[in-house]
């Protein structure tokens, strides 16, 4: 994924985890949606095991879509104004 965004001059902030040791998600899903709420970013992905906890916690800032398949991605309404 990095290598795609990098090769489409997309910016990319990562914050964490940058290891296999187990984490709690929130630690990450919350910075990833204050930066969308202060409009630091335009969106954000997080990744995770199931993907549930995290969008959850994700949506408690923004709207967001838990996808499984690339096709997916288009079904989101996370798009607020």
């Amino acid at each position: 994924m990095l290598l795609i965004y990098k090769l489409k001059k997309i910016e990319v902030i990562n914050v964490g985890t940058d290891s296999s040791d187990s984490v709690d998600y929130p630690d990450f899903a919350h910075p990833v949606g204050q930066m969308i709420d202060k409009g630091e970013v335009d969106f954000g992905i997080v990744i995770c095991g199931s993907g549930n906890g995290i969008a959850m916690t994700v949506n408690k800032h923004q709207k967001g879509t838990l996808c499984f398949m690339l096709e997916q991605r288009n079904c989101s309404a996370s798009k607020t104004t």
